[in-house]
């Protein structure tokens, strides 16, 4: 399970999710994700992985993020895949920062804003929730 959230960048980073139109869009791609992905990674001391392929991952410690570039290019949303126990918001401060984009918590259904509650937390509990019950059935199974 994965807590799913997408850069977005757009003319005036300002509209609601809902309100973007593919006019003001502004497509990122492979090569400056990845740059990033490899910035971030010497700068912040993570390991960068799997650079070539269509899922680049980025680990931290306690969670990794795998980015996800499902098309061909150019890219006008990139998923972020965020695995683990640690919300890795130096990441996203520098995605953010870096790549002139914004991050869209599909969980949470709003954007992450540096310095507020995203939906990490919800998903995090969620997925606790799931991995004891799951437990639980499997004990109950023997």
């Amino acid at each position: 399970m994965s807590w799913d959230v997408y850069l977005i960048r757009t003319k005036n980073n300002t509209e609601p999710y809902d309100r973007i139109a593919d006019e003001d869009m502004i497509p990122f791609t492979r090569k400056e994700v990845v740059d990033e992905i490899v910035s971030l990674a010497e700068e912040l001391e993570l390991q960068a992985t799997d650079l070539d392929t269509k899922f680049p991952h980025l680990r931290g410690n306690g969670w990794t993020i795998e980015f996800c570039f499902w098309e061909e290019e150019p890219y006008d949303t990139v998923e972020l895949q965020v695995r683990g126990i640690h919300n890795p918001t130096e990441v996203f401060a520098g995605l953010k920062k870096y790549l002139q984009a914004r991050i869209f918590d599909m969980h949470g259904g709003k954007y992450i804003e540096d310095g507020q509650e995203s939906g990490f937390e919800d998903w995090k509990s969620f997925t606790e929730k799931v991995v004891t019950s799951v437990a639980t059935c499997n004990d109950e199974g023997k």
